[in-house]
């Protein structure tokens, strides 16, 4: 696919691990954050397309997950600690310790069916186990034990509240499988067992909660139908890579387009309904870290190994 990025941020000099985008009312406004393998992150804004502010040794080692809410920044490190921090002041407001280092993204929401507090689902120093903490005091609310020796390692999660009386968090293992744990009954509802043969590295949503794909260390992206009311998920369409390895997936809010960042240095782009490929973005050097999809328009962020940070306009 014969497209080149709007725009390339300058001024990197570091792997990029994580991309988070805070967007203003308005086309082109907002900022774009980073996180790298130094453990500094760095903000851009949109509109002058210019660095505006960078914080260093935030964390010990890479920065591999970003969250921005309400002026607010929570970033994740291979240090083993989740901060929450003032965006405009720089200071650290809380810090949690949760002892693990592995590259499972840890997942944030604002508020759930548990209540108006934000909250960050994290993998545990075995990477097996999975706790929810209340970032307001830095407590662990709830926790999912290993149930099963099969999973292995917990390699992706993402907290849903497709009703606001029903929170659930999507966990992704090693083996291939992904399981929905109900947080008000604090036990796994119902799973998903597809034909991956290789960890699931990253889950994606759309904005309903309705549909889901997930990728990982392998060739296969798989798309899935979630009924919340009958508590069942069911596989629907299947696409093949032809390189293995996806490192980050997002569906466009409109629920046409789906993107992947992948380790062959790529952005492949499907169509959403049935997974048929549009074509594969050729701009980074090394593998595609993260890739972020506006709310707004059609801009996506691509961050990468090669400290490439690029604005994508996508049909």
């Amino acid at each position: 696919m014969d497209i080149a990025p709007t725009f390339v941020f300058r001024g990197l000099h570091n792997p990029v691990h994580s991309v988070a985008l805070s967007e203003g009312a308005e086309t082109n406004s907002g900022t774009v954050y980073t996180g790298d393998s130094e453990g500094t992150i760095t903000a851009f804004d949109l509109g002058t397309r210019r660095e505006v502010e960078k914080w260093e040794a935030m964390h010990y080692n890479s920065v591999i997950s970003l969250w921005v809410n309400s002026g607010q920044m929570c970033s994740q490190g291979r240090d083993g600690r989740v901060k929450t921090w003032d965006i405009q002041t720089g200071h650290v407001l809380s810090e949690l310790n949760t002892g693990t280092s592995n590259f499972c993204k840890t997942s944030f929401a604002a508020s759930s069916s548990l209540g108006d507090r934000p909250l960050a689902a994290c993998t545990t120093i075995s990477a097996r186990e999975v706790k929810v903490w209340d970032l307001r005091d830095s407590k662990v609310i709830c926790e999912l034990g290993q149930f099963e020796d099969k999973l292995g390692m917990c390699m992706s999660l993402n907290i849903l509240s497709p009703s606001s009386s029903d929170t659930h968090v999507c966990v992704g293992y090693e083996n291939g499988g992904i399981y929905f744990w109900d947080l008000k009954m604090n036990k796994v509802a119902f799973e998903l067992d597809t034909k991956l043969k290789e960890p699931v590295i990253s889950t994606a949503f759309d904005h309903r909660y309705t549909e889901g794909i997930m990728g990982g260390a392998g060739t296969e992206v798989v798309k899935f139908k979630v009924t919340w009311k009958k508590g069942e998920v069911e596989e629907t369409k299947e696409a093949t890579l032809p390189k293995q390895g996806i490192n980050e997936l997002g569906v466009r809010r409109d629920k046409k387009i789906v993107v992947g960042a992948g380790w062959d240095h790529r952005i492949r782009l499907w169509q959403w309904k049935d997974l048929k490929p549009l074509g594969a973005l050729k701009y980074h050097n090394e593998g595609v870290s993260s890739v972020v999809l506006s709310k707004v328009d059609n801009m996506m962020i691509s961050g990468g190994q090669d400290a490439k940070l690029a604005i994508w306009n996508i049909y």
